[in-house]
């Protein structure tokens, strides 16, 4: 896995419900299960490209990857209909809001111009936010996402053409990660305890991040073991839910996960360390920081205890 692999993955990051919830996830491997039991009825869907200045794509907009991007969703069992809602009730209703921005690299992770000889790779930054409509003002709730996926630049393409689908199935499963966080807020505890052990991707990730959000300790043994899931996208969500549970009880299972060929699963389980902010969890760091055998690790490792140490100075 080269370092610009590493580097972009590094970077991901998620918000939930306020700045505190914040974490690293990438955007979620979305299935269709035969039954939901629950669909959103998207009612508007805006998608808005924001590249930096001169990095603009000749035949890039917004309409053509919210075109593709809605063209995904409909694949996906968690997503109804779209643009149109049937449901009769609202509050299943939303609007869901895409920001697009990229960034060309060259293979030392330094940003070059989109057409440069030089680069070959596009971090792009997908910043999704999905708000209920609800009958009452009070009843609305708000869903934040922010990640970054790597988009692999081919030596000789034209991004008029390459980009809009890529970009549209990458805001697709972002837009079902949001949805899926709606989904699992409405659900008892009971519930969550239940989609833990369900088959489907979005929902047992849903509900793991449900579960450290609501700090369900009892849950912990199954957290752990979802951290060592094979399926990436459960297995970083777990890893984010045990750092906001705190305690040492799974330090060893985080320190694990940092040993992981999936680099956004190493970044959460990095992060999640970083949150418990324990003796356990600084030398757990520590050995990470001289022994892990990527250079971006262990340069994370040490950020994160350098940071631990101006604050601690700073008290």
């Amino acid at each position: 896995m080269n370092r610009l692999t590493w580097a972009l993955a590094l970077a991901v990051c998620a918000c939930g419900r306020s700045p505190a919830a914040a974490s690293n996830v990438a955007p979620a491997e979305v299935s269709s299960p035969e039954s939901v039991g629950f669909q959103w009825q998207i009612r508007e869907f805006r998608v808005a490209l924001q590249p930096p200045p001169g990095q603009a794509v000749v035949g890039v907009d917004g309409e053509k990857v919210r075109a593709e991007a809605a063209q995904a969703l409909a694949e996906v069992a968690l997503v109804g209909t779209i643009g149109a809602p049937r449901d009769p009730s609202p509050a299943s209703w939303c609007d869901v809001d895409i920001q697009l921005s990229w960034q060309a690299e060259d293979a030392a992770g330094m940003a070059v111009a989109l057409e440069a000889p030089t680069a070959i790779a596009l971090g792009v930054q997908i910043r999704a936010q999905a708000e209920t409509t609800a009958s009452r003002a009070d009843q609305a709730e708000v869903a934040l996402r922010v990640a970054t996926v790597q988009l692999p630049k081919p030596a000789a393409v034209s991004l008029g053409a390459w980009l809009p689908p890529r970009l549209g199935r990458a805001v697709a499963q972002v837009t079902a990660d949001v949805l899926a966080e709606l989904w699992a807020r409405r659900r008892t505890d009971v519930e969550i305890v239940q989609g833990l052990v369900d088959a489907d991707v979005w929902k047992v990730s849903a509900c793991a991040r449900e579960a450290g959000d609501r700090k369900l300790v009892a849950e912990r043994p199954r957290l752990d073991k979802l951290c060592r899931d094979t399926r990436k996208d459960v297995a970083l969500v777990a890893c984010t839910a045990l750092g906001r549970l705190g305690g040492d009880q799974s330090v060893a299972v985080l320190s694990q996960a940092v040993q992981a060929r999936q680099p956004e699963v190493v970044a959460a389980a990095l992060d999640a360390l970083d949150m418990l902010h324990t003796p356990a969890a600084r030398q757990a760091l520590g050995e990470v920081a001289r022994e892990h055998p990527v250079e971006l690790v262990r340069a994370r490792a040490e950020q994160i205890l350098g940071q631990w140490e101006r604050r601690d100075d700073a008290n």
